[in-house]
């Protein structure tokens, strides 16, 4: 996720040949559940979910007497089980169940298709098993019922063996290995006459079952109830509620006071870290962003935000070399291609940055794109820009500039300095607009 704090970016002539220079944006990136509204965004912000969907299991063995037909599958009890599982989840009105699947096994001796209606009956009587329950335990309220079955599980027979300390057996997986067939599978495997028996009292036995999946949705507090608790008792807020309470305001203060408050009650919590520094690096404190980085990065070896916004401070603080070391560390990050070209900018390496965005619809993007005189490309990035903002009307104005379209230019001109009175001035003294008069708009 990457998140811009804008600094408003401009092209200024550093000679009379018309050279120029720019002072470039700089980027944050939060963790992959932080959000902010700042104007310029490479990618729009992706919101923690107060709302969670868990998943709970039940395995169902299966017994089969030898006295039996094996059409005669009798259950284990597993009913305390169940019952315990839909209880918490359907009685409850913060959980609700959305899908219960049912698949069902058969194992792999015998003829195919015998396992094939075998393991079609164990669906059909876990099915009405289960809905037999749901009726008994009052469950009416549920998203769907669904139920599959796998006549031979082949795979799972590979998994067991491979995980067991039966003799020979890599003679047995080599045997799966080079025959697909089902029946030629067991024919060679029952040649091992060795080992056939063990498997037959080890191995076999476990493929036979259901699995009952129930997929819950958690539903959390609501926006009200949250940014309350915040205010009057933060510590009944779970990290992910309080992570979605700061995408709950754009106050950066209050935004910090959250993630302070989140990384006391919850200091392992890599993302808490990472999106104070977010907040410090808004409100220009950069050796406080620094601390939180490096605190999130050290709780998160392996994450590549901590990483990347780490370079970022770096490449504020002007030191490009440790800047690079940490991109160079910070792949799979979202939007390492945006910190990148930035990177390249800075470096005046205008060809690298505009490769490093792509096609990122930003204003950094587009200023690439303007500096390599790709003027097509770059008005059909700031059309494309999500929250375009001062920065973003003042750079199509150049385009207006430089393509001679001075309706372009004044329309979009007057649009910069409405949004931000700052603009008039810097447009005064841009020579990006000296051959024409603008003065009816500056003063």
């Amino acid at each position: 996720m990457v998140i811009a704090d804008v600094e408003k970016t401009f092209r200024t002539y550093s000679n009379s040949t018309g050279n120029t220079s720019l002072v470039q944006n700089d980027y944050i990136h939060p963790s992959p559940h932080g959000r902010t509204e700042h104007t310029e965004s490479a990618l729009s912000a992706r919101r923690p979910h107060r709302n969670t969907r868990q998943y709970q299991q039940l395995h169902i063995p299966i017994h089969i007497p030898l006295s039996e037909p094996p059409y005669n599958q009798r259950f284990p009890e597993p009913a305390p089980h169940l019952r315990l599982c839909h209880n918490n989840h359907n009685y409850s009105s913060t959980r609700v169940i959305n899908e219960i699947n049912i698949q069902s096994y058969a194992s792999p001796d015998g003829a195919y298709d015998f396992n094939e209606r075998l393991a079609q009956s164990r669906e059909d009587n876990t099915k009405g098993y289960v809905s037999g329950r749901l009726k008994k335990d009052k469950i009416t309220e549920f998203g769907e019922l669904t139920a599959n079955f796998t006549a031979e599980d082949w795979e799972g027979f590979q998994k067991l063996v491979s995980q067991s300390n039966i003799q020979d057996k890599d003679l047995i997986l080599s045997v799966l290995s080079m025959y697909k067939d089902p029946e030629e599978r067991e024919r060679e495997i029952r040649n091992i006459s060795t080992v056939f028996e063990q498997l037959a009292e080890e191995i076999l036995p476990q493929l036979r079952y259901s699995r009952i999946t129930a997929s819950i949705d958690v539903i959390g507090k609501s926006d009200s109830e949250i940014n309350k608790c915040f205010d009057n008792d933060p510590s009944k807020l779970s990290i992910e509620e309080l992570l979605y309470a700061a995408t709950l305001t754009d106050d950066n203060a209050r935004r910090m006071s959250i993630y302070e408050t989140a990384t006391r009650q919850y200091p392992n919590d890599y993302r808490g870290w990472n999106d104070l520094g977010l907040t410090q690096y808004v409100a220009r404190d950069y050796d406080k962003a620094k601390a939180s980085f490096e605190r999130a990065a050290q709780l998160a070896p392996a994450g590549a935000e901590p990483k990347l916004n780490l370079g970022l401070v770096e490449m504020v603080n002007g030191n490009y070399r440790a800047a690079n070391q940490y991109f160079g560390n910070a792949a799979g990050a979202e939007s390492l291609g945006d910190a990148l070209g930035v990177y390249y900018l800075k470096q005046g390496d205008n060809a690298s940055a505009v490769r490093a965005f792509g096609d990122s619809k930003s204003n950094n993007a587009a200023l690439a794109q303007i500096l390599t005189k790709d003027y097509t490309k770059a008005k059909s990035t700031l059309a494309g820009v999500n929250k375009p903002d001062a920065t973003t009307y003042y750079l199509m104005a150049v385009l207006g500039a430089r393509t001679n379209n001075e309706q372009m230019l004044t329309s979009n001109l007057r649009q910069a300095i409405k949004l931000d009175s700052s603009m008039a001035q810097r447009a005064a003294n841009d020579l990006e607009f000296d051959a024409f008069n603008i003065s009816g708009l500056t003063k």
